[in-house]
């Protein structure tokens, strides 16, 4: 009586005498312990003056070229971004959204003091049907740097200001 008389498929083969089984692959490195800015007494990031942190609203005005230019930039990044887009205190906009995210920026750290090399506005698109499905709708949520919270487990570190535009 074989396993295979009995319909079994035989057992594996043992490997030859000669031959050494290959190793099991090895575990991925573990991620760099993550390193938290330094923090202020409002613990907020540290190095930062000068920002109004009051909440507030402004106008928008836009004229046709300008907002034909944004909603054919918010299509276009709409069906291609995979995340979020980071615009650097000192680069330069690639498109009408990113001269956008600028003119933010600019607005808000208007006499503000704070390291340029580590700023910027951070930036997406969301296009909506405008019908008012509840489907549509953006979830409750906070601004956090996910990479931050992603390695340092869990911990939040969120941006001096959030706006929406």
């Amino acid at each position: 009586d074989t396993p295979a008389a009995r319909g079994a498929p035989p057992p594996p083969a043992e490997p030859p005498a000669d031959e050494t089984p290959a190793a099991p692959p090895a575990a991925a490195p573990a991620p760099p312990a993550a390193v938290l800015p330094p923090l202020d007494e409002a613990h907020r990031v540290a190095g930062v003056s000068g920002v109004d942190y009051r909440p507030r609203s402004l106008w928008l005005k836009l004229g046709a070229p300008q907002a034909r230019a944004l909603a054919t930039d918010c299509a276009h990044v709409f069906g291609a971004q995979e995340g979020s887009n980071w615009l650097g205190a000192t680069a330069t906009p690639r498109c009408a959204l990113e001269c956008l995210a600028r003119a933010v920026f600019e607005r808000h750290t208007a006499g503000a003091t704070f390291d340029a090399s580590r700023s910027g506005a951070e930036w997406w698109a969301q296009v909506r049907g405008g019908d008012g499905a509840r489907a549509e709708g953006i979830e409750f949520h906070w601004d956090v740097d996910e990479h931050q919270c992603d390695r340092a487990r869990g911990v939040h570190v969120h941006p001096h200001l959030s706006t929406v535009t």
